[in-house]
């Protein structure tokens, strides 16, 4: 059997670094949050960057990345929604029980 892919490495510690930030950011706010502050608090836009930047991507790809680790994290158990999506607003979302015991063991 081959040794894995350092490629594969990389993609399983980006996922469980998402899995810890998002449930991190999760756990500590005041108030349930929605997947783009969650992105937000995660992954700050630097300031007056526009979509024909050259780092615009990958901010982008970041952004997104994180905001599937939190849809994901919702499908596990590990986020619950707490208020379900207007046509004003997106879900509102906060760590579950389940969430916080797997953030401790992270």
């Amino acid at each position: 059997m081959s040794a894995p892919r350092p490629i594969v490495g990389i993609l399983v510690a980006m996922s469980e670094d998402f899995t810890r930030r998002v449930l991190q950011v999760a756990a500590d706010a005041t108030a349930p949050l929605g997947r783009f502050d969650i992105a937000e608090a995660i992954n700050p836009g630097p300031h007056g960057l526009t979509e024909d930047a050259p780092e615009y991507e990958a901010f982008a790809t970041r952004r997104i990345d994180i905001i599937r680790t939190a849809v994901r994290l919702e499908q596990e158990g590990l986020l619950e929604c707490v208020t379900p999506a207007t046509g004003e607003q997106g879900d509102l979302l906060r760590i579950s029980a389940a969430g916080r015991d797997r953030l401790q063991n992270l």
